[in-house]
């Protein structure tokens, strides 16, 4: 009710505005785009990131009630896609949407590994560290004997053939049940050692799965990533373009060293960089999985003091302190005692993240911005217009500071390498001159 009204007078404020001019008719169509923005309906993006095995896919099962929901790992299968759950408003079962590549992208992939085809004389190319990832997703794809024919031979064949029309741009499983969807979403999702059929992970863009009748996930969509530290690099590299769209970041790791794992920390201060350079991030959460295995080693309290120590000495100058939390968790809850399983408070954040009054300020607050344009916009006062102006033109400049704060660091390893490589190059020429002077005077 209160955003309907909001709208309706951003509309009618908006139509009152003077458009004679062609910089007001710029500023019109800008404050209508922003307009059009605010009454999408936006849910709010929490990443889940971590290492491979930290035990992502069976965090979100716990957190929302659904034990059975996402496959979840062992030491033969790991998530290979990105991996959407949200609320399902439409009906009662549980849907998956699996989105593909196009076959313009398949032939690409196939390619890129032109080389590694068998030749018309029987000779074949060694596999190469760089060759690898797209060696391994063929494999994945075709079977182990893919590289047995050569290249025109297998592009005219019958397995590819069956892929390139067994990929549409989208396919769609309905059923009663999580676990059902769960099975029917293994091939889409895992990568599996020595499988007995074809995995169809690397042509899945994205898999979004819809669940019915829970609160959690009414306005929010967790994304569970493929794990970073893979030797696999479209896996490793996929969080890096995620996290940028989050406004919520977990990052999850096991509880046995979490203050010495390398990955998360990577993981923590690229999301502290983005936010600091305007980015979604708002909130980040340090979840430690599998304390039940530790339950006699290290306490909750002596691994979170660990936890913020390391935080408030590598990122918390990018970062304000209370946007920062740890959690220390088990998803085996019949083994670790309620009172220091910390699975209750992310449902608690995520029903916050749901909570209709917080939703209504934060689209009030953007409503006022506009509203403050659209003011300045309509004023045939030269002076509020130039308050505007030059409100937006501080705005842009405090931006810029932060990116250029972010990138000072960068700037002088980029200096330091220059003038390292700029010094060595000098030194060759002269050596290589005297080797010439010395040649001619002989």
């Amino acid at each position: 009710m209160i955003m309907s009204h909001v709208d309706n007078k951003l509309s009618e404020i908006c139509e009152q505005c003077d458009d004679d001019n062609d910089n007001n008719k710029k500023v019109i169509d800008f404050l209508r785009e922003l307009m059009q923005n605010l009454n999408k309906e936006k849910k709010e993006l929490v990443g889940v990131f971590g290492k491979t095995g930290a035990g992502k896919s069976s965090l979100i099962n716990a957190v929302i009630g659904e034990e059975d929901l996402l496959p979840t790992g062992t030491s033969r299968a790991c998530t290979s896609v990105i991996i959407k759950v949200e609320g399902n408003t439409e009906n009662q079962k549980y849907v998956a949407i699996v989105e593909f590549i196009s076959r313009e992208e398949l032939e690409d992939l196939l390619l890129s590994t032109k080389h590694l085809f068998v030749t018309s004389s029987g000779k074949k190319e060694k596999v190469d560290a760089e060759s690898k990832d797209n060696s391994d997703r063929m494999t994945a794809l075709f079977g182990n004997d893919w590289r047995d024919v050569p290249y025109e031979t297998f592009m005219c064949g019958e397995k590819y053939r069956k892929m390139s029309t067994s990929i549409k741009k989208t396919q769609r499983f309905q059923c009663d049940s999580s676990s059902t969807l769960s099975q029917k979403l293994v091939d889409f999702t895992k990568n599996i050692r020595n499988p007995s059929s074809p995995l169809y992970w690397p042509v899945v863009k994205c898999v979004t799965i819809k669940v019915p009748n829970n609160h959690l996930l009414n306005h929010v969509t967790l994304v569970d990533l493929p794990g970073t530290g893979d030797r696999n690099k479209t896996r490793k590299d996929m969080w890096k373009e995620m996290l940028s769209s989050c406004g919520t970041v977990w990052i999850v790791t096991d509880m046995t060293r979490p203050e010495s794992d390398e990955e998360p920390w990577k993981i923590l201060q690229s999301a502290c960089s983005i936010m600091g350079n305007g980015g979604e991030c708002r909130n980040i959460r340090f979840i430690c999985t599998k304390a039940d295995q530790c339950l006699d080693e290290l306490s909750p309290e002596d691994t979170k003091a660990g936890i913020i120590q390391e935080f408030q000495a590598e990122v918390q100058n990018h970062f304000p302190e209370d946007g920062f939390k740890v959690s220390i968790v088990s998803t085996k809850e019949e083994i670790m005692p309620p009172e220091k399983n910390e699975i209750s408070d992310l449902e608690e954040f995520l029903e916050s993240l749901n909570n209709p009054e917080e939703r209504v300020q934060r689209y009030v607050s953007d409503a006022y911005g506009i509203l403050a344009l659209m003011m300045g916009a309509r004023s045939q006062n030269a002076q509020q217009k130039t308050a505007v102006f030059n409100k937006l033109t501080d705005g842009v400049k405090e931006e810029i500071k932060k990116i250029s704060t972010q990138m000072e660091p960068v700037h002088e390893i980029f200096e330091r390498i220059l003038t390292e490589g700029v010094n060595l190059a000098k030194q060759q020429w002269e050596s290589a001159l005297d080797e010439k002077v010395w040649y001619f005077q002989q």
